[in-house]
Formats: structure tokens, C-alpha cells, sequence
């Protein structure tokens, strides 16, 4: 994107003990100021555009007019737009990405591929699911997979569950393997954003596609408390949660 002047973004994200600070600074033709807060653990959102003029009164429409600014300017952008203002492939890392349903939907880079980088939603989409309805991981999660094709009918990328070993290894865990035992995942709070134990929310956990080599009963899932853990196959208390693979050419920077 060019010319991007005079936006001053202040984003303040709490996961319920910690408080971090993010200094956004961000270059438009014309200025929007935004200071925005938002809670990790928490679907809670606070913008003020007092100084603006603008209409926008939520993150969600402040990244929608930051994209419709920038087209109309005659700038481009990629499918997905980084949140701190500049690209980075690093473990964590914040974008807003058009996937392809009218919705701009912040994910986080869960993997570096090379060429292209697998990014997670901050939050589960949908309603509770079960991994298969059999009982016994030896189907693989057949229902959870339908579950969330039905759910991302209309995006125009691939959709996927995280793997177990990719949420183990976002937290430098190289060595978990899908027959051991639960693991933390304190050090990266981003992969348990918006969870908060309350299975009636759809924010207990999500699944990942790995079942348990050890336990055919059972699947890895990541877990409100920031565990990688095992959970039964068939337990209706567990949400899917998006994993998006895209081409490096499409993340763009303010």
C-alpha cells in the first residue's frame, strides 16, 4: 500500500493479568485515528474515534474503512492486512484478513512455510461440535471437518484444523508427539485467545485435527487454561477454530 499517512492507532490488549501496549502507527491519505482496546480471553471491544469525524464505531469497521481507503486511494492490499502496520512472519503475529465473506476476521501467524504462512482466527466460529460421532479417533474427525466446511462455505482460501504439532510447536515444544502428555501453552496466550471455559459460549477449547496415539478414545484440543490437551471424541463442550494457509504475496503492510 502507498501514501498511508496520519493514522495514530493505539491498541491495548488485556489477557484478564497483563496488560500489553501496542503504539500503532499508521499512514493514510486521510486521517481516521483510532484508539482501540480489546481484551484477550474476552469478545469485548472498545473504539474511540472521537477525533475522526469517521462513523466507524468498532475495530471490526475500522479495519474495513482502513481497506476501503487504501483501494480508493489507488493503493492495494492482499488478502490480509497486518494489525501492527508491518509484515512479519513471526510466531503471533496479527492480521486482518478478507477471507472471502465480507468480514475482515483477525487471525495470528501459526506457521512459517516457506512461501506461504498458516495463520489461526482468534476465536472459534460457529456453534459446539463433536470431533467424530463414533467414539473412537480411529475415523479421524469427520465431524468436526464437515462442521467447519459448512461454516467457511463462502471464503475463497483453505481452511483447515490446526495440528497438533503446530500448536506445540508455536509454543517451541518440537518434541511433544500425539501419544504424550498435555503440554502448556503459557508462553503464546494468542493460540487460548477468547476462551474462557464456558462451553455454552463456545469458548472452552477448540480441536485440533491430531487424535491421541495412545488413548483411541481421545484428540488433542486446546483448552481455555492454555493447556494442549486430550479430550473424548465425542464430548460436545469443543469449538472449531480456523487455520488459513496464503501465499506470502498476499499480506500487505499500512
Amino acid at each position: 500500500m502507498k501514501k498511508i499517512k496520519e493514522i495514530i492507532g493505539k491498541t491495548i490488549i488485556t489477557n484478564k493479568k497483563t496488560i500489553i501496549a501496542v503504539i500503532i502507527t499508521m499512514v493514510l491519505t486521510i486521517t481516521i485515528g483510532v484508539k482501540a482496546a480489546t481484551m484477550y480471553a474476552s469478545r469485548d471491544v472498545i473504539y474511540d474515534n472521537s477525533s475522526s469525524g469517521t462513523t466507524a464505531s468498532t475495530v471490526q469497521e475500522a479495519l474495513d474503512e482502513l481497506y476501503e481507503k487504501a483501494d480508493n486511494g489507488g493503493g492495494s492490499t492482499g488478502m490480509c492486512i497486518a494489525v501492527n502496520g508491518t509484515i512479519s512472519y513471526s510466531l503471533g503475529t496479527a492480521y486482518g484478513c478478507r477471507v472471502g465473506d465480507g468480514t475482515i476476521r483477525t487471525f495470528y501467524v501459526l506457521e512459517d512455510n516457506g512461501d506461504s504462512v498458516s495463520l489461526i482466527m482468534n476465536e472459534n466460529i460457529g456453534d459446539l461440535v463433536l470431533w467424530n460421532s463414533s467414539g473412537n479417533n480411529e475415523e479421524e474427525p469427520v465431524t468436526a471437518l464437515a462442521y467447519l466446511e459448512s461454516q467457511t462455505s463462502s471464503w475463497t482460501v483453505d481452511v483447515s484444523l490446526p495440528a497438533g504439532q503446530q500448536i506445540a510447536d508455536a509454543v517451541g515444544n518440537t518434541s511433544w508427539t500425539s501419544g504424550g502428555d498435555d503440554i502448556s501453552l503459557s508462553s503464546a496466550p494468542w493460540l487460548y485467545d477468547n476462551l474462557d471455559g464456558d462451553d455454552s459460549t463456545n469458548s472452552y477449547g477448540y480441536w485440533t485435527s491430531t487424535p491421541h496415539s495412545s488413548d483411541s478414545y481421545t484428540a488433542w484440543r486446546v483448552r481455555y487454561d492454555g493447556s494442549l490437551s486430550n479430550n473424548f471424541v465425542d464430548d460436545l463442550i469443543i469449538g472449531v477454530r480456523p487455520v488459513i494457509t496464503v501465499s506470502k504475496s498476499q499480506l500487505s503492510q499500512w
